[in-house]
C-alpha cells in the first residue's frame, strides 16, 4: 500500500469517526436528525428477521433481505452496528476504486478528483475541493448503497 493511499484512508477514517460521533450527538440532542429515516426502516426489518419473520413486514422496506440479515446486530449487539458497517464498506469501496484507477495508470490529480466526486455530491465538490478522497456523506447518513457496491466489487 503506497503512502498516498495510507494518508487518504487515514483521513477518510478520521472524518468518518468524527461525523459518526457528531451524528450520534445530533440524533440525541436536536430536533432534526442526522440519521436518515431509512436506517430506522433497516433496523425494523432486521428486528422482524431476528424474530423469524419477513423483513417485508415493515411496510416501507423495499431492499434486499440480505441487508436486513446483515443488520441483525443492530438488534443483538449495538444499534449503531449498521452505521459502522456502512463506514467500513465505504472505505473498502474507496480502496477498490483507488486500485482500479491506479491499474489504468490514472494520474494522481485526476484520481483525486475522481475519488472525491464519487463520494461527494457535486455541490460539496465545489464547496470543499481540497477534501482529500472521500467525503463521508453516504455511509454516515446511513445509506446502504456502498454496502451493496462492495458486494458487486467482491463478486466481479
Amino acid at each position: 500500500m503506497d503512502k498516498t493511499l495510507k494518508i487518504l484512508l487515514f483521513l477518510g477514517t478520521v472524518l468518518r469517526i468524527g461525523f459518526l460521533l457528531y451524528g450520534l450527538w445530533q440524533d440525541k440532542h436536536m430536533l432534526v436528525k442526522f440519521t436518515d429515516i431509512d436506517y430506522s426502516v433497516f433496523t425494523d426489518a432486521s428486528r422482524f428477521v431476528h424474530q423469524h419473520q419477513s423483513p417485508y413486514e415493515r411496510a416501507t422496506y423495499r431492499y434486499t433481505p440480505l441487508l436486513a440479515w446483515l443488520l441483525v446486530p443492530n438488534i443483538t449487539v449495538i444499534p449503531e452496528f449498521g452505521k459502522i458497517l456502512f463506514v467500513v464498506c465505504d472505505l473498502i469501496v474507496g480502496y477498490f476504486i483507488y486500485e482500479f484507477l491506479k491499474m489504468f495508470k490514472v494520474t494522481s490529480k485526476v484520481m483525486l478528483v475522481s475519488l472525491t466526486s464519487i463520494f461527494t455530491s457535486p455541490s460539496k465538490l465545489i464547496l470543499f475541493p481540497n477534501l482529500v478522497l472521500y467525503f463521508p456523506s453516504f455511509s454516515l447518513s446511513s445509506l446502504s448503497d456502498l454496502l451493496l457496491d462492495l458486494c458487486k466489487y467482491l463478486f466481479l
